[in-house]
Formats: structure tokens, C-alpha cells, sequence
């Protein structure tokens, strides 16, 4: 029998304070943490100090303070992780837990900005400057000298609304459905350095860069990896910055039939950046393990997408992260050019 579909009466609500005793790896699958990793994340919102001081809006009633509310501190912790990492609806989750499927959305949607709140302030930690990364860069990032960040754009899911303005702003060319956008960018260690705000599918690469004040963060010196649709070069010179990006294909002519191919130098070049602008998307793939995130974003959830993304992307930043040893053949020659 499914335990969702069991009567209340019968079944034992599901808590931190049980799972914590329970298998280290169920824990981690449902929550994305190990038990160490949960308990830091707790003291880094705050502890009981501050989540004691918190205040829940059921149904659209007055604000009311923890007591009403049947489970512990460190249990609606689990319960954002929970909803985050398997994607219950908000009705099983109170199901499981033994609460009202209204208290259950209370709790996520306050506990969520809190999160969000709290890893802001640390948002400047994150992006590591390049002079403290070239100390110990991974081998295969050492022949890009001073490179601070490969970065990239990921589009995430989300319902069709009824407004037709909004409709037609998130619609994404690239991915033909309606989305929200957002810039990433990741260190030389594999952890995320920088997240953008979301944006409305419809908006170019480009302008995600301008507007999100990525450009503020870099500093004269510094080097950023990205694809070859990311034509900011003007812009990166302007800060000081290099931008590396595959080569373009090289036209060539022969019997009058013009033609695009990679010369043998270009090969070598693109293949140097691949290898080591693969780790964004690594690293997007594991920020997209938090199902709320992979699965289609309900519009309800919408005002909250960008503060989800900013915390799934922290949490990412506990996981062990898998850096290749061996730079690509011949990727030192390219690096100087």
C-alpha cells in the first residue's frame, strides 16, 4: 500500500528526527545531503535563533509563528530538501509528515526564501577570483591562465499561463516550450561561482549578461570560458576580460565554391575548450537533480523559481565535485593565441 494513500491514523509520521536514524544513504537521496551537510546548512540559516522567529502565511490568513505547526525545526528543513529533491506534490508531502497540505506549502515557500536569503550573503564568497584559483587549479585548467569562470545559460520548464503578453515573453525559440532563464557561472573547481536571476525565455544570452550585472563582478585580467554564441567580445575588452570561445569555422574556396571548414589549428582549439567547458554543463545537470527543478515548474511556484535555482545551486556547492586530471593535447598552444 502506498503511504500517501494511507488513513492518517494508522500512519507514523515521517520526520528528521526519524530519518536522521535511519540508512545515511536513504537520507542523502531524499534530501540531496548527508546528515553532517544538513545539520551545517541548518546553523547557516541561522540555528533555532533565527527559524524560531519565523512567521507563515496560511491561505492568505495573518501571519502565525511556529506553534502552529505539529513538527520540528529541523523537520521543515527536511521537508523544503524533501520537496526540492523527489518533487512531491506539496498534498503527500503533508501526508507523510502529518500536516495539512496548506501548512506543508506554508513552510517550503517561507523556508525557501530564507534559504535563498542566507546564501545571498555569501554570494560574493562564491565568486572566487582567478589569482586565488591559479594557486591550485585542477591540470586540465591550467593552461588557461587567469580563467575565473566557464559560463552558460539554462532554461528550465514552466507552465503555460493564461496571459498572453506572458506567454509569448517565456516562450523559448531554443527549447519550443515556455521557460525561465538563467546564467551560470562555474569556478575551475566545479562549484557554481555565480547564478543570474531568472529570466523570461525569450531573451537572448547576451542580454542575460547585460542586464544581471555579471559583468560587474569581473575584474581587469580575469578570463571567461563560453560557447561561440556568446558574441560578447566588444563588451569583455571593455572590462579588461578575455572571453575564450571555440573558434569559428574558417571560409575557404576551392573552384570558385565557397565552403566553411575547421582548418586542422581550429580542430585542436575547439576540441581544447570542449573538454573543459563540459564541467557547466556538469554542473547544471546536477543542479537539475533537484526534480522541482527538471520537472515542469507549476506557475504557482513561479515567483519562487529564481530563489529555488539560487539554492539548489548552493546546495551543489557540498556534493564532491569530479574535476578530469589531464588537459587535452596541445590546449597550452591554443591558450596562448
Amino acid at each position: 500500500m502506498n503511504p500517501v494513500d494511507m488513513e492518517p491514523a494508522t500512519m507514523i509520521p515521517i520526520t528528521y528526527e526519524m530519518c536522521s536514524q535511519g540508512s545515511a544513504e536513504d537520507f542523502r537521496y531524499f534530501t540531496g545531503l548527508t546528515i553532517g551537510q544538513f545539520l551545517v546548512v541548518y546553523q547557516l540559516i541561522g540555528g533555532d535563533e533565527v527559524c524560531n522567529q519565523l512567521k507563515y502565511n496560511l491561505n492568505g490568513t495573518t501571519p502565525v509563528r511556529k506553534n502552529a505547526f505539529k513538527i520540528s525545526l529541523k523537520s521543515r528543513l527536511f521537508l523544503v530538501l524533501l520537496k526540492m529533491r523527489r518533487d512531491l506534490s506539496l498534498r503527500d508531502i503533508g501526508k507523510i509528515m502529518g500536516i495539512s497540505k496548506s501548512q506543508a506549502g506554508a513552510i517550503f515557500f517561507t523556508w525557501i526564501r530564507l534559504l535563498a536569503v542566507s546564501f545571498k550573503e555569501l554570494e560574493s564568497d562564491l565568486a572566487v577570483s582567478a589569482k586565488k584559483q591559479n594557486r591550485l587549479k585542477p591540470p586540465c585548467f591550467k593552461p588557461y591562465r587567469n580563467l575565473r569562470m566557464i559560463v552558460d545559460c539554462a532554461e528550465f520548464v514552466i507552465e503555460k499561463s493564461d496571459n498572453m503578453q506572458q506567454l509569448g515573453n517565456t516562450y523559448s525559440n531554443y527549447k519550443h516550450r515556455n521557460t525561465c532563464k538563467v546564467l551560470f557561472g562555474v569556478s575551475c573547481y566545479g562549484g557554481v561561482s555565480y547564478v543570474s536571476g531568472g529570466y523570461e525565455g525569450r531573451i537572448t544570452d547576451q542580454e542575460i549578461v547585460m542586464q544581471s550585472g555579471f559583468l560587474d563582478i569581473l575584474e581587469e585580467g580575469d578570463a571567461i570560458m563560453a560557447d561561440r554564441g556568446f558574441l560578447l567580445e566588444e563588451e569583455m575588452a571593455q572590462k579588461g576580460v578575455k572571453l575564450i570561445k571555440p573558434p569559428n569555422m574558417t571560409r575557404k574556396s576551392k573552384n570558385r565554391k565557397s565552403k566553411k571548414e575547421f582548418t586542422a589549428r581550429e580542430e585542436v582549439a575547439t576540441k581544447s575548450v570542449a573538454a573543459v567547458r563540459i564541467y557547466v554543463e556538469h554542473v547544471i545537470g546536477k543542479v537539475r537533480n533537484f526534480q522541482i527543478l527538471d520537472n515542469k515548474v507549476e506557475l504557482l511556484s513561479l515567483p519562487i523559481l529564481p530563489d529555488m535555482i539560487f539554492v539548489a545551486s548552493c546546495l551543489h556547492n557540498f556534493t564532491k565535485c569530479y574535476i578530469g586530471k589531464k588537459p587535452l593535447a596541445d590546449a597550452t598552444e591554443q591558450s596562448k593565441d
